[in-house]
């Protein structure tokens, strides 16, 4: 399995590999004898989910908490055991994505309680999010081994809460990934149709563009977009781009704040228990809206529909003449 990762590891240096080995190694000492549903080794999942933020060219710490982020819920190894093993910026993430124990809770507030605890923790350092929607995309991978039961209400969570996460940090491949795989469980006819659509148009489409191509003597048509290298990487990887530029953790933090923080916080000033705070938060961070960037990588956060002159004010109040001329975006 170890293979796997080094294949999609190019782009990390040998002191990371050195530090992720040692990761793999712990979290394969504390999975040792578990199965998954699908009656693989348990560590197949964490090394999945390692190996789909490896495809972002995730930073280090994130991938380390990938691999380590269900040995505290689901083995009796200790938070504190984390940290002393590994940095401390890895045992926070990894403590912000264990589920607290259930207790005498019911179902639905274990649920709020957990929601809650997550994106609390995603408000100071957003990569707790982005591991969790990672290891929501490989079970959703894995779905059909759940039973029916419990395929609709886990498809569609990941469609109404995983899937908009991953839209609002700019994951877009991920947020695609989760609706394709959600829609199949939530509506076969509906899917089915959309699909044969899909398929139809895309057909259309083929021989409306050969009957061009025809007209203007077989010439290509080549549209050309200018883009920098950073606003690439930010366009393909989202918030994963811009972490791969910030080192501190002060830094970090503001990022996150940026990110999800100010929704978050104020969701926890608002709500007076855990379902609140779930209500409060969803019509927060999943409204319709679009998180713009400037070049200096502050996040700009407007209306779904806003224009250059929205942005313009949103980010120089006043209109100055100094107010920056670019901008980087994902919604």
């Amino acid at each position: 399995m170890k293979g796997i990762l080094w294949k999609r590891a190019p782009y990390l240096g040998q002191s990371d590999l050195i530090s992720l080995e040692k990761a793999f190694e712990f979290a394969s000492r504390a999975h040792d004898g578990q199965k998954r549903a699908t009656g693989e080794p348990y560590l197949t999942h964490p090394v999945a989910v390692c190996s789909i933020l490896m495809e972002e060219q995730a930073d280090l710490p994130t991938l380390m908490s990938a691999l380590l982020h269900d040995v505290v819920e689901d083995t009796d190894v200790t938070i504190d055991e984390v940290e002393k093993q590994f940095a401390q910026e890895v045992s926070r993430i990894v403590d912000g994505l264990t589920k607290v124990e259930r207790g005498l809770m019911s179902k639905e507030e274990h649920h709020a309680t957990n929601m809650q605890k997550l994106l609390s923790a995603a408000a100071d350092d957003v990569r707790v999010a982005v591991v969790k929607i990672a290891d929501r995309l490989h079970n959703m991978r894995t779905l059909d081994v759940k039973p029916v039961e419990k395929q609709i209400p886990y498809a569609n969570e990941a469609l109404i809460f995983f899937a908009p996460l991953a839209g609002k940090l700019g994951l877009r491949k991920m947020r695609a990934e989760l609706e394709e795989i959600s829609f199949p469980f939530l509506n076969p006819v509906r899917c089915s149709e959309v699909v044969g659509a899909v398929e139809s148009y895309s057909a259309q489409f083929d021989r409306v563009f050969e009957q061009v191509r025809e007209k203007v003597g077989g010439n290509d048509m080549v549209r050309i977009i200018l883009q920098t290298r950073e606003g690439r990487a930010l366009s393909d990887q989202g918030v994963l781009a811009l972490l791969r530029e910030e080192k501190s953790s002060v830094s970090i933090q503001r990022l996150s704040h940026e990110c999800l923080g100010g929704d978050i916080h104020n969701a926890t000033e608002i709500a007076e228990d855990v379902f609140e705070f779930e209500a409060v938060v969803s019509h927060a961070l999943f409204q319709e809206t679009i998180t713009i960037y400037t070049p200096n990588w502050n996040a700009l956060t407007l209306p779904a529909g806003a224009t250059i002159v929205d942005y313009v004010f949103a980010h120089s109040p006043i209109g100055e003449a100094g107010a920056d001329k670019h901008m980087i975006m994902f919604s």
